[in-house]
């Protein structure tokens, strides 16, 4: 009895540790796995920072390269700034007296019409020199014809009786007509002279009437200084020290050309007097300036809707409509700049350019 005891605790502990084995080995499995997943989750975040870190330095090469195109086209930027704000000085009362664009576009414009009427003329002379020339070479194969026939007649092509008279008068039509002959080939080749004299002159014409176009639209494009009303002064001094204040500082910031000081400004003495329409009407002459012709419009309607007779802020709508390609709200505000005031010689200039553009 006790020999089978024995031999029951023995397979007892030979089962027990096979389990224990058996155990170990599937721990030891399971670290194995395990350490596997962990290297591969390590290649694959060394791989992926390379990967990260040559898109990085890509990205910087391109933003240095923006950078420079960005420069650049500043400097383009100021240097068209300050030919446009080359055109014209302000005068010792710190306004831009315009001797404007729209007199410059006047004057080209009535060049340009007279080209245009010049090259018609060329061209009625030339239709005229063509139709010469056509009825020379009609008339000149007519009389070609008719030597034919009297040739033949003489060579004898043409039986028939042909007294002596016949021949004399025959060769004296021959001789007229070889004389009419070569005054038409004179002729004509005058014409063809005359008639590339004149297509070169409207070569040449046609050659300035592109020239005077180009500079028509680039004067029609060119940048239109505005001016500070010149009630601005009276109106500041109805209002508080605050906006007052503000409005002068922006005025002084814009003159400057640091047109973000000058909005910052012109938005803070909104900000305290919303009614104040000569800084409605500044912030939309410095939006002016900076071709952002949308928030000017909105600024300079602020302007007339508080202040009705502003005629300055009427004509710098205009001006503002007229940019952004509004023709029709362009003249409506020109004119009512000249029904406050007949004699507004700017809204009146204004007017023509839009009308004849």
């Amino acid at each position: 009895m006790s020999t089978q005891n024995d031999h029951d605790t023995s397979q007892s502990k030979i089962k027990l540790w096979q389990l224990l084995t058996a155990g170990v080995g599937c721990l030891l499995l399971f670290f194995a796995v395990l350490f596997l997943i962990q290297r591969n989750t390590a290649e694959e975040a060394v791989h992926q920072k390379v990967v990260l870190e040559s898109q990085l330095t890509r990205k910087e090469s391109e933003i240095r390269t923006l950078n420079t195109s960005i420069q650049a086209l500043e400097g383009e930027n100021e240097t068209l700034t300050q030919k446009i704000n080359g055109l014209e000085n302000p005068d010792k009362n710190g306004t831009f007296p315009i001797k404007t664009t729209s007199t410059r576009a006047a004057s080209l414009t009535r060049q340009l019409n007279n080209l245009k009427s010049e090259n018609q003329n060329l061209q009625s002379q030339l239709g005229k020199k063509e139709a010469e020339i056509r009825q020379l070479r009609n008339d000149n194969a007519t009389a070609l014809s008719k030597n034919r026939a009297l040739q033949s007649q003489i060579d004898g092509t043409n039986p028939g009786p042909i007294d002596q008279n016949t021949i004399t008068d025959q060769n004296v039509t021959i001789q007229r007509l070889k004389a009419e002959k070569i005054e038409i080939q004179r002729q004509n080749q005058k014409l063809q002279g005359e008639k590339e004299v004149l297509l070169a002159r409207n070569r040449n014409l046609q050659n300035e009437n592109t020239t005077l176009q180009n500079r028509l639209n680039e004067t029609n494009q060119e940048e239109t200084h505005t001016v500070v009303a010149a009630e601005s002064a009276k109106e500041i001094q109805t209002v508080s020290s605050g906006a007052g204040s503000h409005n002068n500082q922006g005025i002084i910031a814009l003159n400057r050309k640091d047109y973000n000081k000058a909005i910052a400004h012109f938005n803070t003495a909104i900000k305290t007097d919303s009614k104040l329409a000569i800084a409605h009407y500044n912030i939309g002459c410095t939006y002016l300036k900076t071709k952002e012709f949308s928030k000017a419009i909105s600024s300079l309607r602020e302007a007339v809707a508080i202040n009705r007779e502003f005629k300055e802020a009427y004509y710098n709508l205009s001006f503002a409509y007229l940019r952004s390609g509004d023709r029709k709200e362009a003249k409506g505000s020109a004119e009512l700049a000249l029904k406050i005031d007949p004699d507004y010689q700017l809204a009146r200039s204004l007017l023509k350019v839009i009308e004849n553009r």
